[in-house]
């Protein structure tokens, strides 16, 4: 068991987490010190007497640049939110959306994008002119650049809610599979056995090499052939009407491109888990005025539904 710190060392890194904040964000002393207007010895007397207190170096120069230790990624966190908590009860504002300025960063599929984003698009155009949004794509590493702050949102399948983030049901879709429509009326039967021997677009938003289709069908001792792989539904939808290939898609997805691509819109021979799309964000923005507006918008405009 750690030993217990005495009060007097909480006391003594509270004070410094204004400036431990600062020079963890920057990770350079120099310019940590010309942010906070100190002197350079200063800053390195603050860093050095929290790495005394803590027993941890928290900031570390390597080949590559400087980089965080765990510990100081967790002294970070903790003094971000420390400080906004501060903030927000010394000075509490009331919040008018007319009044937002300043950028969010909103990580989303494509299939997110093309659905739901039109809709918060608008009413932010309404209600809060100034305010600026920027899309980025889903990817592996996305829940890591939200817990980071570089990205302030996310919307996307997730399950359960990590540690340290939140999440709200926004809409439920299901899947279906997409091939290009045949010449003729005959209307399309899509048997287990003819999907299985068709060749398949795989859509995977964060790289792999298989998918939920793959993943129930080898529970039940079955697989797929997989020809290509992409990171977009739409560019999916494209190769499927452009050859032999099937893909299967989201409804949403398939039904909005399935007349400019000549596809066949089947349900699955197999059956397939539900698609939850979630509002994801992480604890340190759980109490910022501005992304609970955007929250609330978007929940608005998709329907959404709470979830705990």
């Amino acid at each position: 068991m750690a030993a217990k710190q005495p009060a007097q060392d909480h006391r003594r890194l509270l004070l410094l987490l204004p400036q431990l904040a600062v020079v963890l964000s920057e990770r350079n002393v120099s310019r940590a010190a010309a942010r906070v207007g100190v002197t350079q010895p200063t800053m390195s007397r603050t860093l050095s007497a929290a790495r005394q207190l803590l027993g941890d170096e928290l900031l570390l120069r390597t080949a590559s640049g400087p980089v965080l230790t765990p510990r100081g990624q967790e002294l970070l966190a903790y003094a971000k939110a420390a400080l906004r908590d501060l903030d927000h009860f010394w000075a509490p504002a009331e919040f008018t959306a007319k009044e937002a300025r300043g950028a969010l960063t909103l990580s989303a599929t494509d299939y997110v994008s093309q659905t739901y984003l039109p809709g918060l698009i608008g009413a932010v155009r309404r209600a809060a002119e100034q305010l600026r949004l920027q899309v980025v794509p889903w990817s592996a590493d996305a829940l890591a650049r939200i817990e980071r702050d570089d990205v302030q949102l996310g919307v996307n399948p997730l399950g359960p809610a990590a540690r340290g983030f939140y999440h709200r049901r926004l809409a439920v879709d299901r899947y279906v599979v997409v091939m290009a429509k045949p010449r003729g009326s005959a209307p399309v039967r899509l048997s287990l056995e003819r999907f299985l021997e068709a060749p398949h677009v795989l859509t995977t938003t964060e790289g792999g090499e298989s998918g939920i289709v793959d993943r129930v069908l080898r529970r039940h001792g079955q697989r797929r052939s997989i020809m290509a792989r992409v990171a977009e539904f739409q560019t999916a939808a494209a190769l499927v009407g452009a050859s032999d290939l099937v893909a299967t898609l989201p409804e949403r997805v398939a039904r909005s491109v399935e007349q400019r691509f000549g596809l066949v819109v089947c349900p699955p021979p197999i059956k397939l888990p539900p698609i939850f799309i979630d509002l994801i964000w992480h604890e340190q923005r759980q109490r910022d005025p501005l992304l609970a507006w955007v929250r609330s918008e978007l929940v608005r405009v998709t329907g959404g539904a709470a979830t705990k």
